[in-house]
């Protein structure tokens, strides 16, 4: 498993206010007043918005990316780049992007040890440059998180159709289970949420994978099966940063066991049902050929039978005449 660097921060889920200036927290209070805006517990399992992304301490900057978030994952998706899956525990802090969070809050541990990406050496597209402003705009998203080897990331996110803005700022809040303007320190503890999470997703796929091969659906059940198998090794490799994570990764993976033994065990009832089946296909042919054989037997023996009959009847009628000759 990989384990994080010695200057790793540990998780406590403190969460505290303090990346950006009175000014904007007073427009994040009146941004949560409003129904429409920052609605964390209600989101569908599949939600993407389209936008350009920004990796700020990778120098990386790309104007035609996507931000899905599927069962609370986030996955940036930069064309032409590989996507960057953001796990919930991750995720350091989500605000809107303005001078103060894109900046870097270096009273944070976190990043006290990067080099600022505003340095004038660093080429920094127009658009990064206006979302790193004193006044926060509503469709402009910062998130701090960490990589797989805890190191920092600092990303950000416009959104191309600002009417879609709430709904992104809602999804970034019900996936992280921050609110917008909220930090925490970084746990190497694998989060309850995020397990039971994973146990959610697992227990569901393989429900999913059981009920077709209850049904012997067998060839619909194989894509679901190398999807399963997927997710089990996928979730290995995300979660191994974290502690836990091999008693986590046991039991998804013996949830997924025992829906694939269940499936061999329906394969093989199946197999076996075929070949009771086939047994007696021809046990029955044996049977009927069995009977054909006697029929056509006894046809012979009663066609001989009739023959003999006949040939004692002409015997006696000659020797009737012979003897009426001879008398």
């Amino acid at each position: 498993m990989l384990k994080p660097p010695s200057n790793a921060q540990p998780l406590r889920y403190s969460a505290r206010i303090g990346l950006r200036p009175w000014a904007s927290i007073l427009v994040i209070s009146a941004l949560l007043a409003t129904r429409s805006f920052f609605l964390a517990e209600v989101k569908a399992a599949t939600f993407a918005v389209q936008g350009k992304c920004a990796f700020l301490l990778d120098s990386s900057y790309q104007e035609e990316c996507t931000a899905l978030f599927n069962d609370d994952v986030l996955t940036l998706m930069p064309k032409g780049s590989r996507q960057i899956r953001i796990l919930p525990q991750q995720i350091v802090f989500i605000a809107l992007a303005d001078k103060s969070s894109l900046k870097m809050d270096e009273s944070l541990e976190l990043y006290s040890q990067m080099v600022p990406w505003w340095q004038p050496w660093n080429k920094v597209p127009g658009w990064v440059k206006s979302a790193a402003k004193e006044k926060a705009e509503l469709h402009q998203f910062s998130i701090g998180y960490v990589d797989s080897n805890f190191s920092p990331k600092l990303a950000l996110f416009v959104v191309n159709d600002k009417s879609k803005s709430s709904a992104m700022a809602s999804e970034l809040q019900a996936a992280s289970g921050l609110r917008l303007g909220q930090s925490r320190k970084v746990d190497r503890a694998l989060d309850d949420r995020l397990q039971n999470r994973l146990f959610r997703d697992a227990q569901r796929q393989s429900q999913r994978l059981q009920g077709l091969c209850s049904q012997w659906m067998f060839e619909d059940a194989q894509p679901i099966a190398d999807a399963l198998d997927v997710y089990v090794k996928n979730t290995f490799e995300e979660i191994s940063i974290f502690d836990g994570a091999d008693g986590v990764s046991r039991k998804i993976k013996r949830i997924a066991d025992d829906a694939f033994k269940y499936c061999d065990s329906q394969i093989n009832a199946e197999i076996a049902q075929a070949r009771a089946e086939e047994r007696a296909r021809l046990a029955a042919i044996r049977k009927r050929e069995a009977a054909a054989r006697a029929a056509q037997a006894a046809a012979v023996a009663a066609q001989q039978a009739r023959i003999n009959q006949a040939r004692e009847a002409a015997r006696l009628q000659r020797r009737s005449a012979w003897d009426n000759l001879a008398g």
